[in-house]
């Protein structure tokens, strides 16, 4: 697949709204419609997308928008973040800090994209192999990558308008108006 394909795919899922599961008919219904190893092409694409998203800077981002460095906090993030589409996707690769000007203080969710993925495959093979198709694509995956020592006051001079929309939890968030 290529990659003008898998956006115009994120596109027609569209932003996934919070408290949407991947049952629910959004993400499901769109990648049920694709053939099984579209589906698989798909979530390749998918994996490389959250992969190229994992720098130091989107880690940084994360931390500050998750409260939390920890890879779950981190996956969700990047996951959230490839839901957005290829504009925001781009822009924040660019410019983490852009993120400030769609967020509203409060932390992302994984939209549920990564979990549609198996099961739109399940639904349309009635098989249980799909990370086994995945790897055949991809490979092993890489180690995961060490995401070093967080330095919260470093993320915070280095991506300020996501600092003050996502102040330390003893401080108020800041008005940005």
């Amino acid at each position: 697949m290529d990659w003008d394909r898998f956006w115009e795919i994120v596109a027609e899922v569209g932003p996934v709204p919070a408290g949407v599961v991947c049952t629910d008919p959004g993400p499901l219904a769109v990648l049920g419609r694709l053939k099984w190893f579209e589906v698989v092409a798909f979530r390749v694409r998918l994996d490389e997308a959250m992969a190229a998203a994992d720098t130091p800077d989107l880690r940084a981002a994360a931390a500050l928008i998750q409260g939390s460095a920890l890879p779950a906090a981190h996956r969700d993030f990047r996951a959230w973040l490839v839901s957005r589409g290829q504009a925001v996707y781009d822009a924040a690769l660019l410019d983490p800090d852009s993120l400030a000007d769609i967020l509203d203080g409060d932390p992302v969710e994984d939209p549920g994209l990564l979990d549609a993925t198996v099961r739109a495959y399940e639904s349309l093979t009635g098989m249980s192999d799909f990370y086994e198709q995945v790897r055949q694509v991809l490979g092993e995956p890489p180690p995961a990558a060490d995401p070093g020592y967080f330095d919260e006051a470093d993320a915070r001079a280095r991506l300020p308008e996501l600092a003050a929309l996502y102040p330390p939890p003893d401080e108020p968030a800041e008005d940005p108006a």
